[in-house]
């Protein structure tokens, strides 16, 4: 069993791309947790995230990592893959994501080809994907993009999953999303 100690803590970190675009900001994620990011549209917290996964400029503050911290992120923007003729198979093992477990709303496009799934499955595949490719810290932005009422509560149970003490932060317009999956939120950009 590996010691607990704190995944990830930010400290009066500022973020943009060519300039600060949010922040100062502070938080910690602890393992087993789920932190929410909450602000109104363009208060900068697809920016933060991105900062965190190494895709946008801190230009002031710290970040700490657990030593060996492995990160996965999903983007609310589905990636364009084109007429790629991979299938979800494909997709979890490129990411070594455990494919066993998947729910069967997740199982079933395993063997279909992605070019040929809704949007709403392949953003079902790809939450998937990134919570079960053995990270220790989740990042997910707007994970219920596309998504109907039923997907929304497999993705809310994944999310809560005590996967070894695995955290994860998440950002969701849904507020009721939120609630139901973060232990605690911290707003961003007020």
């Amino acid at each position: 069993m590996r010691p607990v100690s704190t995944l990830l803590e930010v400290t009066d970190l500022s973020v943009g791309y060519t300039r600060p675009v949010v922040g100062p900001i502070s938080f910690r994620v602890e393992p087993g947790e789920v932190v929410g990011l909450q602000g109104p549209n363009g208060s900068g917290k697809s920016t933060l995230l991105r900062a965190l996964a190494g895709m946008a400029t801190m230009f002031a503050g710290h970040v700490s990592r657990r030593p060996g911290l492995r990160i996965s992120y999903q983007s609310q923007e589905l990636p364009q893959l084109g007429e790629m003729p991979i299938s979800g198979h494909d997709v979890l093992r490129s990411a070594a994501a455990r494919q066993d477990n998947a729910p069967l709303p997740v199982a079933q496009l395993l063997h279909q080809r992605i070019d040929r799934m809704s949007s709403g499955e392949k953003q079902q595949l790809l939450v998937w994907t990134v919570l079960n490719c053995g990270a220790d810290l989740v990042i997910l932005d707007e994970p219920t993009n596309n998504l109907d009422p039923a997907a929304v509560s497999w993705v809310a149970e994944a999310i809560r999953a005590p996967i070894d003490d695995r955290g994860a932060i998440v950002v969701s317009h849904d507020a009721a999303f939120v609630d139901q999956v973060c232990a605690r939120v911290v707003r961003v950009g007020e």
